[in-house]
């Protein structure tokens, strides 16, 4: 999970929001991610989910507020693309408010950006998919997860937002790590959170190790400990546990904003590979599901340039847009063969007779 760095089409960048400051030095995006738990003692990642000119509580020369670790993390990104970008679309999630939208287009004025508009990413990803009138968009986030509701009719626009703070990639990471550390412990009678560098190679392989379960009853995760390697093995139902809870929160969200038509439920790419998710939203039925390819905002906005670019005097910010499919009535859902339900928080397998 990060910000995408795009020039047109080409995906430059992904930069999640982690910073850490040693000494007189700041480590942003994945160098900041790299360096999270092995240097412990100046470490912010909430900056983009609290963005304010508030002081810090452990302020630091280097950045005093969350709105400067914002500031500098932008000035990064854009160093990456400005001798080649004309314009820059900012694609924001549907949470982001008016003070949010604010501070962002005043740092874009501060760094010389030449700032088009903001658009609703979550908008910008429904209106090139062909769905029903009826639309409820997944995005996950370090510390909270979005829900929005959106109506597909002549435009794709914007209806309600809600967000499930209970659930982020940042508290999953987190139960993930006390299992594996449990089982490790269990098993090898090896702490692999005990020391800050085992834990920042525990914090670093996990993302991708639990993205290679894809149904999996079990998966290896590789140990080390003094010079030597290990390997416990985790099953998938101790892992969808740990998820149960959350995955309860979202079904329960789901059920109270969901229409009385048949609707299209849209998975952000950042979900996909979750272990179990998938099979929680299946069991709630009456929804075709689609889960969407890690550039969709990407695509999207490079196809609606001629919209989002016109100029009428001022950053806009778009909440509705054209709809680049037809709405259908009629499309199948994405089929899934489920292999877990989820009941009173408790993953169950489903047994093939």
């Amino acid at each position: 999970i990060g910000i995408q760095v795009a020039l047109n089409d080409s995906i430059i960048d992904t930069s999640p929001g982690y910073a850490v400051i040693d000494k007189d030095k700041i480590y942003l995006g994945m160098s900041g991610r790299s360096k999270y738990k092995s240097l412990p003692t100046w470490r912010h990642n909430r900056f983009w989910s609290e963005t304010n000119s508030e002081t810090l509580p452990q302020k630091h020369q280097i950045a005093e507020s969350t709105a400067d670790l914002v500031f500098l993390h932008i000035q990064q990104l854009w160093d990456q693309i400005s001798d080649e970008a004309d314009k820059l679309v900012i694609a924001v999630p549907s949470s982001f408010g008016e003070e949010n939208l604010g501070l962002l287009l005043g740092m874009c004025e501060e760094l010389k950006i030449p700032l088009a508009c903001f658009v609703d990413a979550s908008i910008a990803e429904a209106a090139q998919e062909e769905t029903h009138s009826n639309i409820i968009h997944i995005e996950i986030h370090l510390h909270s997860l979005t829900l929005t509701q959106i109506k597909r009719e002549r435009m794709v626009s914007r209806q309600n937002v809600r967000q499930i703070e209970s659930f982020g990639l940042n508290k999953l990471i987190d139960s993930w790590t006390a299992l594996i550390a449990e089982q490790s412990i269990r098993d090898l009678r090896i702490d692999p959170i005990h020391k800050a560098e085992s834990e920042q190679e525990l914090f670093n392989k996990i993302p991708l190790w639990i993205n290679e379960f894809r149904g999996q009853p079990s998966k290896k995760f590789p140990i080390e400990s003094e010079g030597r390697n290990w390997e416990i093995s985790v099953s998938l139902e101790s892992v969808m546990e740990t998820c149960a809870t959350f995955y309860q929160d979202i079904a329960e969200t789901l059920e109270k904003v969901r229409a009385r038509e048949k609707s299209s439920l849209i998975i952000s790419s950042r979900l996909n590979g979750f272990p179990g998710f998938m099979d929680s939203l299946y069991q709630l039925g009456g929804f075709d599901i689609l889960t969407l390819s890690n550039d969709s905002t990407i695509k999207s906005i490079n196809k609606l340039k001629s919209e989002l670019l016109i100029n009428n005097g001022g950053v806009k910010y778009f909440t509705k847009l054209p709809g680049l499919e037809k709405a259908s009535e009629t499309i199948g859902s994405h089929r899934y063969s489920p292999t877990h339900m989820v009941w009173k928080h408790q993953a169950i397998p489903i047994k093939s007779n």
